[in-house]
């Protein structure tokens, strides 16, 4: 099981407040079919599809900032012009709460994952020794 670190605790008691099992569960299986777990300096979760207010809804789920069009080419080869995508993420802290959150949600491919990246997030968290204290 993934390790749980303070912040990770303290937002899962208090900013998680307010969503329903209901809720985790259905952000599970989206991010499941549609997100993407990820690290790159910190954790991420982002999701992209078509239906703005499926975006909308996960980015409000998940504390999101906002909502905002992703890169899309203009038309098809055949002319035809392609449909917005919309994109919603979370970073950091935020993102490795929901990763500890949804973990149990998820299939094996994705916990795995998520095990590689709080790990890796762990290793990385634990080299930062704070600002310095004045010395004597």
């Amino acid at each position: 099981a993934p390790f749980v670190t303070p912040t990770a605790y303290l937002w899962r008691t208090e900013y998680n407040m307010g969503r329903t099992s209901g809720d985790i569960r259905q952000l599970a299986g989206l991010l499941e079919g549609e997100g993407c777990f990820t690290f790159d300096r910190r954790p991420a979760i982002q999701v992209q599809m078509t239906d703005r207010d499926v975006i909308g809804w996960a980015a409000k789920i998940m504390g999101a900032p906002s909502v905002r069009p992703a890169y899309n080419r203009i038309s098809k080869k055949d002319g035809t012009a392609r449909q917005p995508l919309f994109v919603a993420g979370t970073y950091g802290s935020q993102a490795a709460g929901w990763m500890i959150t949804l973990y149990k949600h998820l299939g094996e491919r994705r916990r795995a994952k998520i095990r590689v990246i709080l790990a890796e997030w762990r290793k990385r968290r634990s080299r930062y020794v704070g600002p310095r204290v004045g010395r004597a």
